[in-house]
This record gives C-alpha cells, sequence and structure tokens, in this order.
C-alpha cells in the first residue's frame, strides 16, 4: 500500500498498521477507499478530504477518519504535507468495540494532544529497539481512547461564543491572556467558559496555549533549519530551557531529537 505517495514508512505494530507519510505540494490523490479504516493525525501542512458531497479540512493538529471502503479523494494544499496515519485490524473487533462509532463515521477532530501522539509514534518508528513493537501498539490504543472521547465531546453543540474564543486564542496564544480577559470577550463568567471550554476540547484555556505554542514550535523544528532559540522565541517561551523541557514533556524526546526524526522519516 502507497498511500498515493513515495515518502512513506510502514510498520506492523500488533492489531495496528503505522505509517509515517509525505505528500507533496498540490497533490492529488484521485477517488480510492481502504480495506482498512484511516485514522490519521496531520502534524504539518493543510489539506481536503472530499467524502460524497462532504469537504473536510484538515491542517495540524487535526484527527481525522476515513472508514473502511468509503469512497474519498484528497487534495493537498502547496506545501508538503505530514501525516501520521494508524489503521486497526478489523478482526480486533472485541479489543475496539469502544471506539466503534469513531471507526465507522467520517470525523475531523481538533484533537488535544492528537499531535503529541503522533510525534510520540514517529519518534518510535525513527528509532525503533526492542520494545517499539509494544510502545507502538499502546500509542494507538491512547489515540483511539483520545478521539473516542473527543467524538462524543463534539456530538453535542457548543455555543457559538466558543468560535470567539478560538480566534481570540489563536491570534494571543504567544502573548499569555489571562483567563478574565478570555471570558470577556466570550461575554461570559470565567468558571461557566472553563466549563465549556473543557467539555468541547478537553483542557482547560492554559493548557490549549500551552499545546498551541508546543505545536507551532514542533511544526517549525520538523519542518526549518531555524535555531532553537529562535523558534522558542517565535512561539512564546520564555526561553530556550524552557522550551525544552515543555517539549519534552509533550513529545517524550528533545527538539534536536525530534527533528532528526522528521527528517530521517522523509529520506
Amino acid at each position: 500500500m502507497s498511500y498515493g505517495t513515495r515518502r512513506f514508512s510502514t510498520v506492523v505494530a500488533g492489531s495496528f498498521l503505522v505509517t509515517d507519510a509525505w505528500f507533496a505540494g498540490n497533490d492529488v490523490l484521485p477517488p480510492h477507499h481502504h480495506a482498512r479504516t484511516v485514522v490519521g493525525v496531520t502534524l504539518s501542512g493543510r489539506w481536503d478530504s472530499v467524502v460524497g458531497r462532504r469537504t473536510l479540512t484538515n491542517c495540524a493538529g487535526i484527527l481525522h477518519t476515513e472508514p473502511a471502503g468509503d469512497t474519498h479523494s484528497n487534495h493537498f494544499g502547496p506545501a508538503a504535507t505530514h501525516v501520521l496515519i494508524i489503521q486497526p485490524d478489523p478482526d480486533a473487533s472485541e479489543l475496539l468495540r469502544p471506539c466503534g462509532r469513531l471507526l465507522t463515521d467520517v470525523h475531523r477532530l481538533p484533537l488535544a494532544g492528537a499531535r503529541a501522539a503522533a510525534g510520540r509514534l514517529i519518534t518510535e518508528l525513527a528509532y525503533p529497539d526492542d520494545v517499539s513493537v509494544l510502545a507502538l501498539e499502546a500509542g494507538c490504543l491512547d489515540l483511539l481512547a483520545l478521539a473516542t472521547r473527543a467524538a462524543g465531546r463534539w456530538s453535542r453543540p457548543s455555543p457559538p461564543w466558543l468560535t470567539r474564543i478560538v480566534d481570540y486564542l489563536h491570534a494571543e496564544f504567544r502573548h499569555t491572556p489571562t483567563l478574565e480577559q478570555i471570558a470577556g470577550v466570550a461575554g461570559v463568567h470565567p468558571s461557566h467558559l472553563v466549563r465549556e471550554f473543557k467539555r468541547a476540547f478537553g483542557e482547560t484555556p492554559a493548557l490549549w496555549i500551552r499545546r498551541r505554542r508546543i505545536e507551532l514550535a514542533a511544526e517549525a523544528v520538523s519542518g526549518s533549519g531555524e535555531p532553537l532559540a529562535q523558534i522558542a522565541a517565535a512561539a512564546g517561551f520564555s526561553d530556550q530551557s524552557h522550551f525544552t523541557r515543555q517539549f519534552r514533556r509533550h513529545f517524550g524526546v528533545s527538539p534536536a531529537s525530534y527533528r532528526r526524526a522528521n527528517r530521517g522519516s522523509i529520506s
């Protein structure tokens, strides 16, 4: 299986196929389907999945699903796109029973922690040892559990002001706005803001800001040769040592190791 690209690597990890795939800018994959459900996390780039009359736009941090047998096409943006793909074994029905709705429906989830979880899997692919298969299978199950919970949260409608909050945080995450400032944008009480935000995204605004900084930095680490100190400052970190600690906490490796792993995956 090539996934429409020659720049990929796949390993079997227990009940999962795990694939690290890169797609060139402006690639188009014509209508096709997969024998196994695809669960993908976009790490960088932007692309559309067209399923019937639906067009789902994916970018860094989005987890998507393409159910087994469903015909779809993929249209990639002008920049190279990096996607971590896991495909569960359909015979592992008992193990994956709690994820049934996730794996049989089309989803596009802005999933908290998806990119960090995918980054850890890519590191295992790049630096395998005698326990990597075990670590990869456990990581796949962790990612599916996160996604299944998120799919349940997003099945309930979110308040309209939540969109304003997300737009505000995307613009201001480098500057650490206070909870009162964020709540003021929504026009709601801070405690109500935190409750609804956590229901929708599975994390508090503070954790969202921290994760967004790390994800922005991870994209620069893997996709450029910029000095790490410069990347840390651009993402809103006070200094490089703070950045390195937070990065290691999210991805399990240093920024330098993450850069080597991502570059190695496309060599």
